[in-house]
């Protein structure tokens, strides 16, 4: 799953989306472009980050399955 933060999207508001994957037991992988920020979990074999409901986090634009 790759979560693709807002333009603009605070530092708070990324670390808070990547404390929330790692409560999940899945890892985060943070990509940071010139406009955007994409963070994927990585090893979500449950699927316990797309049950977290981070697509309605703060600075989340929207989610990738």
């Amino acid at each position: 799953m790759m979560l693709v933060m807002k333009e603009g999207a605070t530092e708070e508001q990324i670390q808070s989306v990547i404390d929330r994957i790692e409560k999940t037991g899945a890892s985060a992988h943070v990509s940071r472009g010139q406009f955007v920020t994409v963070i994927g979990a990585v090893g979500d074999a449950d699927n316990r980050v797309q049950d977290a409901g981070l697509e309605l986090a703060e600075g989340v634009d929207h989610v990738v399955p």
